[in-house]
């Protein structure tokens, strides 16, 4: 797995008319995949900064985290679902999001 360890923060963004990162922390790595919790956010309202709430899982059921062979990323969900992204290691820093459609 790419670099991964337990506790790391990913985020994806999620857009379509919208711009908001979605957060999720590595709870388990095995050798093909990782497993993680989705996180829920802090801050930002109908736009502006956001970050994870480290204390708060926004869905108790697993996320399979997986590298992307044809491209390298890391990635979550599948194509044919609501919950496909790609995803970054967060840097600890805001992120802008806009949630007005």
């Amino acid at each position: 797995m790419e670099q991964l360890k337990v506790g790391d923060i990913l985020f994806g963004m999620w857009h379509y008319s919208m711009h908001y990162p979605v957060w999720f922390r590595v709870t388990k790595i095995t050798e093909k995949r990782a497993e993680a919790e989705r996180l829920c956010s802090c801050g930002g309202g109908q736009q502006g900064y956001e970050w994870p709430n480290l204390n708060r899982v926004a869905e108790s059921r697993k996320h399979y985290i997986k590298v992307n062979a044809k491209n390298g990323r890391l990635e979550t969900g599948s194509w044919k679902r609501y919950d496909h992204y790609f995803l970054e290691k967060w840097d600890n820093q805001p992120i802008w999001a806009d949630h007005m459609d």
